[in-house]
């Protein structure tokens, strides 16, 4: 993925940065926090073992060897003070030549409020601006229609159920959503 999306974006009530090592403690009690409604949908967090400082630190890490090779660019989306974390986004090369994939989460308190659904419109139009790239993906659990919600109010089109019950915890079906043109 060349180039690289932008380092940060600023959307007016919250912040989009690149994950940073020292933001391992804040999305671990964020997400630990959120456990109870995370564990139905990210297969990341169907243990609260799973969600450690540790844990995180790792997943830091691999976040930026992988940003470093090009094949994802994860981000942390805090308060515009860059106090709190309420989640995270990225964009990442694990769906095949000419394509990147968006993935996302929100702690508690930070739904409802747009935040996702601005952040993938700016993450669409920086990947798509990224050399060779062609489409956009975002896949969800079929039974999860909150995170549905994003793409379909970004213009993506339902390309495809697949069974998947690795990934689709609830429902054992994947929506794929695609998106070939920019947002704005």
């Amino acid at each position: 993925m060349r180039p690289l999306p932008p380092e940060r974006f600023d959307l007016g009530d919250a912040l989009l940065r690149w994950v940073r090592p020292d933001d391992a403690a804040a999305m671990a009690t964020a997400a630990r926090a959120s456990f109870e409604r995370l564990r139905h949908w990210m297969v990341w967090a169907t243990s609260l073992d799973l969600l450690t400082e540790e844990t995180m630190a790792r997943f830091v890490a691999d976040t930026l060897a992988d940003r470093e090779r090009g094949a994802s660019a994860n981000y942390a989306l805090r308060t515009p003070d860059d106090t709190i974390t309420l989640g995270g986004i990225g964009v990442h090369e694990r769906v095949g030549p000419g394509a990147l994939e968006i993935g996302y989460w929100l702690a508690d308190g930070a739904t409802g409020r747009g935040l996702i659904t601005r952040a993938a419109a700016l993450l669409t139009d920086a990947a798509l601006e990224c050399e060779g790239v062609d489409r956009v993906l975002i896949k969800c659990d079929e039974a999860n229609e909150r995170s549905a919600a994003v793409p379909r109010r970004l213009g993506f089109r339902l390309d495809g159920l697949v069974d998947d019950d690795r990934f689709a915890i609830q429902s054992g079906r994947l929506m794929i959503w695609v998106r070939d043109e920019p947002i704005r």
